[in-house]
């Protein structure tokens, strides 16, 4: 396996890993967003699928492109300075106060 797939695997992983992980697709919120509407359920989880996707891509399209290699200069590139130092501080005490 070349280089160049195994990074592809790691960064599908860890995409994987962060969407079903922090609970959107766990079975308790599949089963209260989707299962209960039967085939509109469905219909709205291929949506979500495609969303997530598209949004995926085209983060690891910016990233790639503008060779981003931390979270701070990915959310100034996208928010502008001062928005992007304020998201920063905001995420911090986020996870201070969640920690």
């Amino acid at each position: 396996m070349t280089s160049e797939v195994k990074n592809i695997l790691k960064t599908a992983s860890v995409y994987t890993g962060t969407v079903l992980g922090a609970g959107f697709a766990s079975g308790k919120e599949l089963i209260n967003f989707f299962v209960r509407y039967g085939i509109s359920g469905i219909f709205g989880m291929i949506i979500s699928g495609i969303f997530f996707s598209l949004i995926g891509f085209g983060v690891l399209k910016i990233v790639h492109k503008k060779r981003i290699t931390n979270y701070h200069d990915f959310s100034v590139y996208i928010l502008g300075n001062k928005l992007g130092n304020l998201s920063e501080w905001l995420v911090c005490a986020f996870l201070l106060v969640l920690f």
